[in-house]
């Protein structure tokens, strides 16, 4: 029979509870405090995960009567997987703790494939055995010591240490307390405690405190999505990639265990999927990917708070006349895309002007939209004087195609041959195909008469494409008429049912009018119950039943119910002998004192009906 047992203190483990009382109890052997504590059970504590909670209570009746649901909450690491584990799995995982045998826990948890592994020695932070010494009388094993990826400690900021309790091997050392065992291991690493450590180890922590909700792969890439780590539809993963790397280094992510491996499929990428398992992952994950969202919120995010745009911009024109390193302006933004990149046109003094991805980390200048006067006299001069293609791309700067694109479009006369289709057979062509594809259109129309808009694109593609955009004028003439939907048959026959509660409702009205006693307030809400369909009026539109609406806004109106009240109320005062007087009224009617003008106008004609006069405040008499 246990004579004595202690109460657990903030934060603690099962296991350091248990460690405490085996160290107070004095009963040597591991085996004796076991067969106390759980009978004949097969359990006894771990580290993490303990077993057999439901006997353990029970063995501790009558002395104390502790509930295993508040020991798992408070004092196991099971909450913290709330935030990455399916509600199903967190109950089958209870369920498993309360019984004996703690087989499969792991499992359910998707602890043992994950690749972030826990500690090997139970951890332990200096300052906090001080503080527990000084305050509660001994140290002990905190929780948040315990969780992977708690490199420091969450409440002191200092590095936490590894103890000399190795969870591996721990044939001779059941229960282990921290006040005999918190001595530094010799296998420490060492650890530059900085704010980023100190933001994993709170949130892991802040994960104890209850059962959070699980954060799908779904929000993750709508977040993604909104913070411009798109590429069309898409999350863009090399952008991903390197922007959380940068964020948290990859030497830190190497000491808390979650590196992703560029060489293999990361937990990176499968974080934002679109499917239901793949953002169970280790609740470290989820640690660092929200607190990495968190860092975009507040830190600007990389779209949708406008970067820092430059001024001037280097003019890429090599002829450029203006004196200034970066002559250029920034003449206008925009976004192909609504989630997409700030791509802006920039304009130079010489008329060069080229489109760019403003938030890229390399301006892109090979988007030029015109090269300005400058630069033509120059290139209309090297024509002249008979440069060569190879001479003109080394004083141009340009492809061989800008070349002979620019020679046919100032019609100049090169010493050298310009193999390039003209226009006019470029647009022959154009043409040639329209007829090719109008005919092979009518071909199709009569092969498949019945196909609709949809069904003939599906058939055709490329060519229904190329009319749609070459010849959409004849495309649209020739293209059947768009289907009209059928009109919607109406399920229900809403005339008959308004005419059925309307018949309800005037007998349900006439019936509350006609009762004794205190008036009663008629609203809809009451109508609906007393018919036992309850909210009926709030979830049928009143559009729907048009005869029953109007009499429902005409006999739920409250100024006729507040006339009735006044007027029971005064023959409540009749029959109890008490005066009429405007306090007298209101009170018996059980309404507060601010009144609406309708309702003093009320209690005035009810007042002067049994001639009283209402009670006015003297005029000052002035002297």
């Amino acid at each position: 029979m246990i004579i004595k047992f202690p109460e657990p203190f903030p934060d603690e483990t099962f296991y350091s509870w248990i460690a405490r009382y085996h160290d107070h109890s004095a009963n040597g052997l591991y085996k004796f405090t076991a067969y106390r504590l759980y009978g004949e059970s097969p359990s006894c504590a771990i580290y993490g995960l303990p077993s057999g909670l439901k006997p353990f209570c029970e063995n501790l009746r009558p002395l104390i009567i502790y509930c295993p649901e508040e020991i798992i909450d408070s004092h196991t690491i099971l909450p913290y997987f709330s935030s990455a584990v399916i509600k199903q799995r967190i109950d089958k995982a209870r369920t498993k703790m309360l019984q004996p045998s703690n087989t499969g826990i792991h499992g359910q948890l998707g602890s043992l494939t994950s690749l972030v592994k826990n500690f090997r020695y139970l951890r332990y932070c200096p300052v906090c055995l001080d503080d527990d010494e000084k305050h509660m009388g001994e140290p002990y094993w905190h929780r948040s010591h315990q969780l992977p990826g708690v490199l420091v400690c969450p409440f002191h900021g200092v590095p936490t240490l590894n103890a000399t309790v190795d969870k591996q091997s721990h044939k001779h050392l059941h229960y282990a307390s921290a006040r005999q065992h918190a001595r530094a291991h010799l296998r420490q690493k060492k650890i530059q405690p900085d704010n980023k450590l100190l933001s994993i180890a709170r949130a892991s922590s802040d994960l104890l405190k209850g059962y959070k909700t699980l954060m799908s792969g779904r929000a993750y890439r709508e977040e993604l999505l909104k913070k411009g780590f798109n590429q069309g539809r898409f999350i863009n993963q090399d952008k991903l990639y390197r922007h959380f790397l940068a964020y948290w280094s990859p030497q830190l992510l190497k000491d808390v265990g979650a590196y992703p491996d560029p060489d293999k499929y990361h937990w990176l990428r499968r974080i934002g999927r679109h499917t239901e398992n793949a953002s169970q992952l280790h609740p470290l994950y989820h640690v660092l990917m929200t607190e990495f969202l968190d860092h975009l919120e507040q830190a600007t995010a990389i779209v949708n708070i406008k970067p820092e745009l430059k001024e001037s911009y280097p003019c890429p024109n090599p002829f450029c006349n203006d004196p200034a390193p970066c002559s250029a302006r920034l003449d206008r933004t925009h976004r192909r895309q609504k989630n997409g990149p700030l791509h802006g046109t920039i304009t130079c003094t010489c008329g060069y002007s080229y489109s760019c991805n403003l938030e890229a980390e390399k301006h892109y200048k090979e988007h030029v939209i015109s090269y300005g006067s400058v630069w033509k006299n120059k290139f209309i001069g090297y024509i002249q004087a008979g440069y060569t293609i190879p001479q003109m791309i080394e004083a141009m700067s340009v492809s061989r195609g800008v070349i002979l694109r620019k020679v046919t479009e100032f019609k100049l006369n090169p010493d050298w041959q310009v193999k390039m289709p003209t226009r006019l057979e470029s647009d022959q062509r154009i043409k040639d195909r329209i007829k090719t594809e109008r005919k092979h259109f009518r071909e199709y129309r009569k092969r498949y008469p019945r196909q609709s808009r949809s069904q003939i694109k599906e058939g055709m593609r490329a060519g229904y494409k190329f009319l749609d955009r070459q010849d959409k004028e004849w495309l649209l003439k020739h293209l059947p008429s768009v289907k009209q939907p059928r009109p919607r048959k109406e399920l229900l026959n809403w005339k008959k049912r308004d005419r059925d509660y309307l018949q309800q409702v005037k007998s349900i009205v006439k019936e509350l009018l006609s009762q004794p006693g205190k008036p009663i307030r008629i609203t809809p809400n009451t109508i609906s119950k007393i018919m036992g369909r309850r909210n009926l009026f709030s979830k049928v539109s009143f559009t729907k039943i048009p005869r029953t609406a109007a009499f429902l806004e005409e006999a739920c109106n409250p100024e006729p119910y507040f006339q009735r009240r006044f007027q029971w109320a005064k023959e409540q005062l009749i029959k109890n002998g008490q005066t009429i007087t405007r306090s007298n009224l209101i009170y018996a009617a059980c309404l507060g004192y601010n009144l609406s003008a309708s309702q003093e106008s009320m209690i005035q004609e009810l007042l002067e009906a049994n001639h009283e006069t209402p009670y006015t405040l003297p005029e000052n008499k002035t002297p």
